[in-house]
């Protein structure tokens, strides 16, 4: 019945009748991520590998360490029922709304809440606004395994029987912990504080190290499940090394994702009611700093007392009454209060990503936890007091008082659903539009075509540029079953060869460190195109079209596409869209290798996609030029790297040449795995050769370790101590 309840619920406050779903809900911004995910479900055996998409290499997602294999594994039966990946995305986030209600009411029944209570609050758990404002959009962050891994946690800390069968409580909670150990990190890694926290308090309470072998044993699955989660990513990573523009968190942002305690009791500035409305319209008017995300956090308004309860218990403001289980309250006001001081902004959260590493940073989304605590709590207390109620013409009252608290929390919560149905026309207008040129295209086009997507694209940073929306370029992959695409670029191989087709060589072809702001600069660099030069490296390396979204650029992409056409390029969609242009390239292809021959054809071809090439370089400063602007260098910082990859399946014989110099005298140690040269470096340039030899997808390191005072420059606050100057990398191959 509760899973009925919660459907109906989201099918009016959704409006689904109206809804497409075979379009994902919205058909915008990083919900064009996951979509990815599912359709790899769909086409490929799992997500690890996606062939059709970073072309002309395929997508090696399994890199992007945001892996949800339990949720991966209902999407892929999904697909297999239901043949098609927008319907499968929206199908599994509407279940696991129900799943979350459906445990959240198991939970609540293990603390002995009335069954009604249970059911009703079951309901306002599952619809919390945070439902929502994550939407498919962070289908990641679904939350249907919180209340029992906070039922654990309440179970350890609790540290007497919740329920007859103790046992069961428990082996349930075990369960939980392994499946959230292989879903995304984020509650995971808060379940693992949270029960630490929960076996101090029940160590104390109980004087016995019961709680801490609970704690410990789910710790520990949670911890091995979730290395089992990521070691696919880590494999990655140490086969291929991690992808460039990967580390983009910091840790200043933990003040900037935090939560709110405003967030947490705000009513939706949509809600009619007196007094809450105006408030939450004069919030919004207030225009407070850094409001993000975080404003899925609200609890709606049944949730919001139960907050303020739990605070007034831990505080000592407010005592339980006779009847009430008050240790159970005073167990959730406790991992509620703690909850709140690890999360809110300035709280220990962000100690913790000081003092360790950035990566979980938005501590709003951990504000699921809290709305468990503060709906259990409230929900223990009204069972006792309901119950505690002699009269029945007051028990009726107060039930009917419960009821129509529920209702009006149950009203602001499900507003939080009207931005989603207000998109539906213009989404079904837009995938309509994309899902026609797309089957046109593969009416003209041979199964797996090539096509490259203008304008190059940051990932997974992708913020949008002009009236183009972030991961826009994933839409025509969504509706293709047998086109490849270029987007996205995430791999250093993929930024190499972006860099050799645009003509970027030397010092500027590097890639740069693992800093988000130089992977930015360097992207900029690529998108600096150079069409002859640009379509001739398509062809070669096997494109046959061009996607050009006008809607990136100033003047819809018209010079642009104006010289594609003049190099041979055919528009062989004309007038389609309004947006998207489609170049035919493949007569350009054709003339080129009559022109170049076979043989040289296939020769740049294995040179452009085989190559050996800079996967990563650390240490290096921007690229700089000299007053002349004639040579380019780089300065370097007292300890740095230089990693080669070969991604051939044969060896190459490589030879890397460049100039060093130094305003100070000095020696800089040049190594490699096989070779350490000391070379006297000052203001002459230097000039340095290595000769290595790659095997079959080798690496190589060439590291620099400075022993040369510093430059002097005061005001600069780089770490400054030689240039590198003349950069050239040549390569053949040996077998």
């Amino acid at each position: 019945m509760q899973a009925l309840v919660v459907g109906l619920l989201l099918c009016f406050s959704l409006k689904l009748w109206k809804c497409d779903l075979r379009i994902p809900i919205p058909y915008a911004g990083d919900t064009l991520w996951p979509i990815v995910q599912v359709k790899s479900l769909l086409q490929n055996a799992w997500t690890f590998h996606v062939p059709q998409l970073s072309a002309p290499f395929g997508l090696d997602a399994v890199a992007f360490p945001c892996m949800t294999e339990s949720d991966w594994a209902i999407e892929k039966v999904l697909t297999l029922i239901l043949r098609d990946a927008g319907l499968t995305l929206n199908i599994f986030w509407l279940l696991t709304v129900i799943m979350t209600g459906w445990t959240a009411a198991c939970a609540l029944t293990y603390l002995k809440v009335n069954r009604h209570l249970v059911f009703w609050g079951g309901v306002l758990y599952a619809l919390l606004p945070y439902t929502f404002i994550r939407n498919t959009c962070h289908i990641c962050l679904v939350y249907y395994c919180v209340p029992l891994l906070s039922l654990q946690a309440i179970r350890v800390a609790h540290g007497r029987e919740l329920a007859a069968n103790d046992r069961k409580l428990i082996w349930i909670g075990y369960l939980a912990c392994a499946i959230q150990g292989f879903d995304y990190i984020y509650y995971s890694v808060f379940a693992v504080i949270l029960l630490a926290f929960s076996a101090i308090i029940g160590m104390l309470r109980q004087r016995s190290s019961a709680p801490l072998r609970i704690a410990g044993l789910s710790i520990a699955i949670i911890g091995l499940t979730t290395v089992i989660n990521l070691a696919p990513s880590a494999w990655s990573w140490h086969r291929n090394g991690p992808p460039l523009n990967i580390s983009y968190k910091i840790q200043r942002e933990s003040e900037i994702y935090g939560l709110k305690i405003r967030h947490l009791i705000l009513p939706h500035e949509g809600n009619q009611l007196p007094f809450l409305g105006t408030w939450a319209k004069k919030d919004k008017q207030a225009e407070f700093p850094n409001e993000n995300e975080n404003q899925a956090a609200r609890l709606g308004m049944f949730g919001t007392i139960g907050f303020f309860l739990l605070l007034a218990t831990s505080l000592s403001l407010w005592t339980p009454p006779n009847g009430t289980d008050s240790s159970i309250m005073k167990t959730l006001a406790s991992l509620c209060l703690f909850s709140l001081l690890v999360t809110t902004v300035g709280g220990f959260g962000a100690i913790f990503n000081v003092l360790t590493v950035p990566d979980i940073r938005c501590y709003n989304r951990f504000s699921v936890f809290i709305a468990f605590f503060a709906i259990a709590g409230l929900c223990v207390w009204l069972s006792s007091w309901i119950l505690a109620v002699r009269w029945p013409a007051v028990r009726r009252l107060a039930i009917l008082l419960v009821a129509l608290l529920i209702v009006v929390s149950l009203y602001d919560q499900l507003l939080g659903a009207k931005w989603l149905a207000a998109r539906y026309t213009n989404d079904i207008a837009f995938a309509s539009i994309e899902k026609s040129i797309v089957r046109q295209m593969e009416a003209i086009f041979p199964s797996q075509s090539q096509v490259f997507q203008l304008p190059i694209t940051d990932f997974p940073t992708d913020a949008g540029l002009r009236k183009m929306g972030t991961y826009d370029h994933g839409r025509p992959y969504l509706w293709s079953k047998y086109l490849r695409w270029s987007w996205p670029s995430f791999s250093g191989l993929h930024r190499a060869w972006l860099a050799k087709i645009n003509g970027i060589r030397g010092l500027s072809s590097l890639p740069g460190s693992d800093d988000w702001a130089h992977q930015q600069m360097f992207l900029a660099k690529i998108n600096q195109l150079n069409p002859p030069q640009l379509i001739h490296a398509l062809a070669v390396s096997g494109f046959s079209a061009i996607w050009i979204d006008k809607f990136a650029y100033e003047d819809e992409g018209q010079q642009l596409i104006s010289k594609f056409i003049s190099l041979g390029a055919k528009d062989v969609l004309p007038g389609i869209s309004v947006r998207y242009v489609i170049l035919d390239i493949r007569d350009v292809v054709n003339k080129l290798k009559t022109d170049l021959g076979e043989e040289t054809f296939k020769q740049e071809a294995r040179q452009l996609l085989t190559g050996v090439f800079f996967e990563n370089a650390v240490g290096f400063y921007d690229l700089e030029h000299t007053p002349d602007g004639v040579e380019e260098f780089r300065w370097v910082q007292e300890k740095a790297s230089l990693v080669l990859r070969n991604p051939d399946n044969r060896c190459h014989a490589v030879s890397v040449s460049f100039n060093i110099n130094s305003q100070n005298a000095g020696f800089v140690d040049i190594s490699t795995e096989h070779e350490t040269r000391s070379t006297m470096i000052s203001a002459v340039p230097t000039n340095i050769i290595f000769q290595l030899g790659l095997e079959s997808h080798g690496r190589e390191t060439i590291n620099f370790v400075a022993r040369v005072p510093r430059l002097n420059a005061p005001a600069d606050k780089r770490r400054l101590f030689f240039t590198i100057r003349q950069l050239k990398l040549s390569d053949r191959i040996t077998e």
